[in-house]
């Protein structure tokens, strides 16, 4: 799985803009703990998102995320 960065660069052409494709599996990379504070906010955006997404695809989706999110409490 990889992720796409587009950095924040000034493109050299008008219309021109920078991509990198970043490989987890080229790095080792240790995620930070979860502290309460992170949680709880990552919680209500989710939330936030579930209740004022125009598409219902995307509330039922960001309100299953918040669910499995949840499962996971510190």
């Amino acid at each position: 799985k990889a992720w796409i960065y587009l950095p924040p660069c000034e493109p050299s052409r008008k219309g021109e803009s920078m991509l990198v494709i970043v490989r987890p599996d080229l790095y080792e990379y240790t995620a930070l703990p979860m502290t309460d504070d992170l949680f709880w906010r990552r919680v209500e955006n989710l939330r936030r998102a579930a209740l004022t997404a125009e598409d219902f695809e995307f509330r039922l989706l960001y309100y299953n995320q918040m669910v499995e999110l949840m499962k996971k409490c510190p």
